[in-house]
């Protein structure tokens, strides 16, 4: 009888446990080297907005949201060699840092349909609107990054038409379909179709 090799022991128990289960995180990791580079390069165009990022299935940005998901593979090398067995490669770091700076692209999208729907309104309430919402409990605050923003419901609810008719019109742009057969977004459900959830 054979004894498996340490890599084929390893990669069982690594495909016999849930996502969940694998104790990655961002700090220490390939990622964090990548973020930071990422975060650089904001910085050296003035850019100040600094998506945070968290380990997901696939590449993306919720819509809304701005947030950056990974691939969870890009966490550990090992799992990372495993996603190269089934897709046959992973992402470089140039193909990565490409990604990174596309979905960054999108969270500041986001962030700043925030900051015109809510922050911008709330900036420019005169004292007496601002005393006036006050009086009748319509003027609520949010502290982000420790400024405290007021925004009124209707404040929201034109942040939110905005982000619809801004969606409606990405949606409306004709774009050829460029990407390659085996795309990142296919190759981060090889590996999870072949981890538990």
């Amino acid at each position: 009888m054979d004894t498996p090799a340490p890599w084929d022991t390893e990669r069982a128990q690594l495909l016999g446990r849930r996502i969940s289960e694998l104790g990655l995180a961002v700090s220490g990791s390939r990622v964090e080297r990548l973020i930071t580079r990422l975060y650089g390069e904001l910085a050296s165009r003035g850019i100040a907005f600094r998506p945070p990022v968290y380990l997901s299935d696939q590449w993306g940005c919720p819509d809304g949201t701005p947030l950056i998901g990974v691939p969870f593979y890009l966490a550990d090398e090992r799992l990372e060699r495993i996603e190269a067995e089934h897709a046959g490669a992973i992402e470089g770091d140039e193909e990565a840092m490409r990604y990174l700076r596309h979905e960054a692209g999108h969270a500041l999208n986001y962030a700043t349909l925030f900051i015109a729907g809510i922050v911008v309104p709330g900036l420019l309430r005169s004292d007496v609107a601002t005393k006036e919402a006050l009086a009748g409990g319509s003027l609520h605050t949010i502290n982000v990054a420790g400024v405290v923003l007021s925004y009124t419901n209707q404040s929201v609810e034109f942040a939110i038409l905005g982000s619809l008719v801004g969606a409606m019109a990405a949606f409306a742009i004709p774009f050829p379909a460029t990407a390659p057969k085996n795309s990142t977004s296919t190759r981060a459900t090889a590996l999870r179709a072949a981890l538990r959830h």
